[in-house]
């Protein structure tokens, strides 16, 4: 699941969930896009069990994501975040958030 977010200052950041294995996988990652290419990937947190739906809180800058095994997760918009676990709900496709 990706998300294409353009702020106020007019940077655009990819957001996307990863639900491979390999390193860097099963994660919450942010790319800058730029004006040709993708600048500067950042692996945000990591620790998802088959992260696949993903939606943004921009006035709080977080991210909430649903996963495969079932859990509703929430994680700052910063490296080095950390996943919390909000519900636990069965399997879970995806997550809308409206504020």
């Amino acid at each position: 699941m990706f998300l294409i977010i353009k702020f106020p200052l007019g940077d655009q950041f990819l957001h996307g969930t990863d639900r491979g294995n390999l390193d860097g996988g099963n994660s919450l990652n942010r790319a800058c896009i730029g004006s040709k290419q993708f600048e500067s990937h950042e692996v945000l947190a990591t620790g998802l069990q088959e992260g696949i739906g993903l939606a943004i809180d921009h006035a709080n800058q977080r991210a909430f994501t649903t996963e495969l095994g079932g859990n509703v997760r929430v994680a700052p918009l910063e490296a080095n975040a950390e996943f919390t676990t909000i519900a636990k709900l069965g399997i879970l496709a995806g997550i809308a958030y409206v504020a």
